[in-house]
């Protein structure tokens, strides 16, 4: 663990910030902002993928540790719940390729988008579930330790470029399919300087949510206020990712963005 981060805790003096640390070096990616309302998708008509094989509903999820569903003990994560409740309202039948990796920053994902198998993914998939930031964001507590302000606008404006990238490369391979990204909230805010660390988070994702504005298929899902009263019930031992309780909430507010093509409305055989 890093000189500052190890000071960050001592300085703290508790039990609660060294296990939030010790889940951060172990790498997810949520964290938080300041969101209320659930936006939704408003192209539901082409919520549907032209490329999809007839009767078959998929679903590619992408990102870091909190779509791999760290922390939750049945290994479920909000993707499982997604593609559950996916299925029981489709007549179709639902698949899921899960290619994200425990760690991840934007850059590796980018790399990753490159890859032949990934590429074949995004060009047949109907529904893109998404996370990743938080990894960029946090540097395994660093960011928080330090909160130099220099440092995190630095980190605000590569993640900017290189999600930006992201974005382009997705829709370069798959122009419609729906995206809903997961928005960050905050493990940290029952703790000192919470109030500094809240303005990080809800300013990342102001950030975020305007730079997926321009595609109308595309929402940051807010997590922030789930979390803001429920660090205790929402979060796992590690003190930074969920835990089952948890996902299960972020999967309804990932149900509640979604097409009603998808989520049994009108048209979705």
């Amino acid at each position: 663990m890093r000189k500052t981060t190890v000071y960050f805790v001592m300085t703290t003096g508790t039990i609660a910030l060294l296990l939030c640390l010790i889940g951060l070096a172990m790498t997810l990616s949520g964290s938080a902002g300041k969101e209320v309302e659930t936006p939704m998708m408003n192209n539901a008509e082409q919520a549907v993928n032209a490329n999809s094989e007839d009767g078959v509903l998929s679903v590619l999820a992408l990102g870091d540790s909190l779509t791999t569903g760290a922390g939750d003990d049945s290994e479920t994560g909000y993707v499982g719940h997604v593609t559950d409740g996916l299925q029981q309202a489709s007549t179709r039948q639902v698949t899921l390729n899960n290619r994200a990796v425990n760690g991840y920053v934007a850059q590796q994902l980018l790399a990753q988008l490159a890859e032949t198998k990934t590429t074949e993914l995004l060009r047949k998939t109907d529904l893109i579930l998404l996370s990743i930031g938080g990894n960029d964001l946090f540097r395994g507590g660093e960011t928080l330790a330090s909160l130099d302000e220099s440092l995190i606008r630095s980190i605000e404006q590569n993640f900017q470029t290189t999600f930006t990238q992201i974005l382009a490369k997705i829709r370069k391979e798959n122009p419609d399919a729906p995206i809903a990204m997961i928005g960050l909230y905050n493990p940290f805010n029952q703790l000192d300087r919470s109030e500094q660390t809240n303005e990080v988070v809800r300013r990342w994702n102001e950030r975020v949510s305007k730079m997926l504005a321009n595609d109308t298929n595309a929402v940051l899902v807010p997590t922030y206020d789930l979390y803001d009263a429920n660090l205790d019930l929402y979060l796992a031992d590690d003190r930074f990712h969920p835990n089952g309780s948890g996902y299960e909430m972020i999967a309804a507010r990932v149900m509640q963005t979604l097409p009603a093509t998808l989520r049994g409305g009108e048209n979705n055989e």
